[in-house]
């Protein structure tokens, strides 16, 4: 009779199968919308993000900028409007790319007016640069013609040999001048032309002839012209120094409100994406708990199913107890033997071991006398060797004390070598005094000079300014010898000092080379000790020689234990055969509760696999199953197997080939014959066990 229902395994599948197919939709639509929120947020921020430093990769490249044109102003240093253009160029591709920067508030940034103000203050640098090219320096502009038209004033002030009042006045022009060049205000400007008033007034006053007065005029109001030109220059400077102000000032408000705008744009994003977030975080326990609802089904189906396998269970330990004390006492049987074989092979390993150890020890004993011979003469040979290095060493350590001797003798003459160029710079010192009398003398005689001259009246004027030339002529000579005389002291001072550095550092290692010199005399002396006590050495190997014989008379002794360790390989064969014949009777019994577990077995084959088939046709394959398996056997490894065992008393040698499984055969051992056991499985009664189609099987149940 047959019976076909839903396996186990199919039901158990199937819950799985859709719980997995709910569980992989919820996860997969959590997980699309988590990465999808992230990398949105990731674009958005890291956009953002490159925006905002961008801007202010701008905002500094034009600080520097402005502190370029600044040095530029200042120094009008070419390296400064190189850097300049420099930086304009940079900020110029910094603007495209910004733009090429993919945000969605992109029309709200300040772009235009951005843009219109960089390029304006690029503009105005150039009107800046033609601003101080117009003002030039000393030698060329501006500034080169009011140089160009003072030395003209100088000139026909000595053509025309005017009073030096004239000379005064056109010294107050160019201090004016150089005012004005440093503190760039009208004052000066002003100050200028009434000095030139000055000097026109003067030449009427004088009664100078009217070309004198023409010709030195018209030098006078183009000097004069060309500083109203250099004011009026500067005032176009300062024009454009305020437009650049003023630019970067509008540039710097137009980047802080773009900034502000992302920081705006960048929180906004994220609180989006926190609110998207909550959603997700809403949904999702709703997902679970759908899921968790199918968990629950497929959890009741399935403890339906437990509930027989629980019953059958309950049944089938009752007979795993009974089989439980069978394969105990044969457990224990397996043990003994296992323990005896343990033996066995423990005895059999120690043996060979012990074997192996005196060959190599007899053959050790050999090797290390004759080694110890030859050693023993090496080592003598060492010594000598030694020895006379270490004599050697003395000498050379005598030589490196001579030397030392030469280097201090040497130290010595180089020191007195300084002293003498002490003393040439002292001579110098001597000679600068001789310079330093005769600067006195010279301002002695200017002044008198001086004096003669203011008694002379206006014709001793022009030797008066000679007088004054040859004092301050002198003045610079005294100055000059003053210098020298201090360097020349500080280079006294050192040169002595260097000399007195020098004897102590001297005399520091030559007392440190007489410590190393003597310390390397006591090692070569005790280097020389030390050889002997090896020599003494080498004479105590000889008479370790004479300890091999007694190792030889301890081997002897291990040969002994050989003996024994055979005796008791043939107790445990016979013990053996003893524990193969009560694990027979064992076996016999376990068959018996084989066939009782065989019909349990069958019927959770009934409840797991879902069919019941005819009980006698899946008893008779089980029986061909249990028939047909392979008999485990034990075989020794090759590394294990011995040949030529040696004979001890009148028990026979075991005989193993190489190759092939290990036996010993005792003198008393029986031999094992077949006891005539019927096949271990039985037939199940069906009274004992119902089927599922019985009555009986559901009251069980």
């Amino acid at each position: 009779m047959k019976q076909t229902k839903l396996s186990m395994n199919k039901k158990t599948i199937l819950s799985f199968l859709g719980i997995f197919a709910m569980f992989g939709i919820g996860l997969a639509i959590s997980i699309y919308s988590y990465y999808g929120l992230v990398e949105s947020l990731k674009n958005t921020v890291q956009n953002d993000l490159k925006m905002k430093d961008s801007m202010r990769t701008f905002a500094t490249n034009l600080g520097e900028q402005i502190s370029h044109e600044k040095e530029f102003i200042i120094s009008q240093d070419p390296a400064g409007v190189k850097r300049f253009l420099e930086l304009a160029k940079i900020n110029e591709e910094t603007y495209t790319n910004m733009k090429k920067i993919d945000v969605d508030y992109s029309n709200e940034i300040i772009w235009d007016e951005l843009y219109k103000e960089f390029k304006e203050h690029s503009k105005n640098f150039g009107n800046t640069r033609s601003t101080l090219k117009i003002e030039g320096d000393s030698k060329s502009g501006l500034r080169g013609e009011l140089r160009s038209y003072a030395h003209d004033i100088e000139k026909k002030i000595k053509k025309y040999d005017l009073n030096p009042s004239f000379m005064i006045s056109l010294l107050n022009l160019r201090r004016h001048e150089k005012d004005f060049l440093l503190r760039r205000t009208k004052s000066y400007v002003d100050k200028a032309k009434t000095e030139s008033e000055k000097i026109k007034k003067e030449l009427i006053a004088r009664k100078y002839k009217q070309y004198v007065y023409s010709d030195v005029s018209k030098s006078v109001n183009d000097y004069i012209r060309t500083f109203d030109k250099l004011y009026s220059n500067q005032l176009l400077l300062e024009k454009y120094s305020a437009i650049a102000v003023k630019g970067t000032k509008n540039i710097f408000e137009i980047i802080q409100k773009n900034i502000e705008l992302i920081d705006r744009k960048t929180t906004e994003r994220i609180e989006e994406s926190t609110v998207l977030e909550d959603k997700i975080s809403f949904f999702i326990p709703i997902l679970f708990a759908v899921i968790a609802a199918f968990a629950y089904g497929f959890q009741y189906n399935f403890s339906k199913s437990i509930k027989k396998i629980i019953v059958l269970s309950e049944r089938l330990r009752d007979s795993s107890q009974v089989t439980e004390k069978s394969s105990t006492n044969m457990s224990m049987a397996s043990a003994k033997v296992s323990s005896s074989v343990t033996q066995q092979a423990s005895a059999i390993q120690e043996t060979v071991a012990t074997l192996n150890e005196i060959t190599a020890m007899v053959n050790k004993s050999v090797e290390n006398a004759k080694v110890s011979s030859q050693k023993a003469d090496e080592s003598q040979r060492v010594a000598l060797e030694g020895k006379k290095a270490v004599n050697d060493m003395v000498e050379a350590i005598g030589q490196i004390n001579g030397n030392n001797e030469d280097i201090m003798k040497e130290m010595n003459r180089n020191n007195e070598e300084i002293v003498k160029i002490v003393d040439v710079i002292n001579e110098i010192s001597e000679k600068t005094k001789v310079i330093n009398d005769i600067v006195f003398q010279t301002k002695l005689l200017s002044f008198n000079a001086s004096v003669e001259a203011a008694r002379a009246g206006e014709h001793g004027k022009g030797f008066a300014v000679v007088a004054e030339e040859v004092g301050n002529l002198a003045q610079m000579s005294g100055n000059a010898a003053l210098e020298i005389e201090e360097l020349l002291g500080g280079s006294i001072k050192k040169v002595q000092s260097i000399v007195d550095e020098t004897q102590v550092n001297v005399k520091r290692l030559i007392s440190e080379a007489q410590t190393s010199i003597t310390k390397g005399v006591d090692v070569s002396e005790n280097c020389g000790k030390i050889l002997d006590s090896v020599v003494d050495n080498v004479d105590a190997v000889t008479k370790m020689m004479t300890e091999i014989s007694t190792a030889s008379q301890e081997q002897a002794e291990g040969i002994n234990n050989i003996s024994d360790a055979m005796n008791e390989l043939d107790e445990v064969t016979h013990t053996n055969s003893s524990i193969a014949q009560e694990t027979s009777g064992f076996a016999e019994s376990l068959s018996e509760q084989t066939s009782i577990l065989n019909g349990i077995v069958e019927e959770l084959e009934s409840e797991v696999l879902g069919k019941i088939q005819n009980l006698s046709a899946d008893r008779d394959r089980l029986v061909d199953s249990i028939s047909s398996a392979p008999v485990e056997t034990y075989s020794a490894p090759e590394h294990k197997v011995v040949e030529d065992f040696p004979v001890f008393d009148s028990t026979p040698a075991p005989q193993v080939v190489k190759d092939k499984p290990a036996k010993f055969v005792a003198k008393s051992a029986p031999v094992v014959e077949d006891m005539g056991f019927d096949d271990p499985v039985l037939e199940v009664d069906s009274d004992e066990y119902p089927s599922e189609d019985d009555a009986r099987f559901d009251k069980a149940v």
